[in-house]
């Protein structure tokens, strides 16, 4: 199994065009992987406190998928959660598609994606990307600790955890930066 790994340091930095042309790689690694699995991007990350940290999950080897779930944590004494953003990858195959994502309880954010009528999403993207805060120094983990997609019979399948080890480096309140 081969992975991509695209590091997006600038929010909306990659275009519709750049997640097209990775979507068709993403795709043709697809043909080699028997389920459905998430990437988290990037698996590593370094940010000053005071900033803002952008993690992306990207979907690969999809068949048919109607409708997802994901749950992530994080710590909350080193970031805050600051807002989630639909990827391409539900927007795909036609029909209304729903996004809804929020904070559950402290350290957790919930997403569910669906897709409308008989339409389906197949192949590869990105699910979604979250926008952290990096509130004071430490290192810890941002995971997925569930997800699973549905398909239109109704049948489900969970998808295995990945995560993010973010290093916050600077003041102890979020508001000192290291030059």
């Amino acid at each position: 199994v081969g992975v991509i790994a695209v590091q997006d340091p600038v929010p909306s930095y990659f275009g519709e065009n750049d997640e097209k042309a990775l979507r068709a790689i993403a795709a043709q690694l697809a043909s080699t992987i028997e389920n459905a699995k998430l990437l988290m991007n990037p698996n590593s990350l370094n940010v000053i406190a005071g900033k803002e940290a952008v993690l992306s999950i990207v979907i690969v080897g999809v068949k048919d998928a109607r409708s997802a779930h994901v749950e992530i944590d994080f710590p909350t004494d080193i970031v805050s959660f600051e807002g989630a953003e639909e990827g391409t990858f539900f927007k795909q195959g036609g029909g209304e598609n729903s996004f809804n994502s929020g904070e559950g309880p402290p350290g957790m954010v919930k997403a569910d994606f669906a897709k409308s009528g008989e339409a389906k999403a197949s192949g590869s993207g990105l699910l979604i990307r979250y926008k952290f805060k990096a509130l004071k120094a430490g290192t810890a983990r941002i995971g997925v600790q569930s997800a699973q997609l549905a398909d239109s019979s109704g049948g489900s399948q969970p998808l295995a955890p990945v995560s993010c080890t973010v290093k916050v480096t600077g003041g102890d309140d979020g508001k000192k930066e290291t030059p």
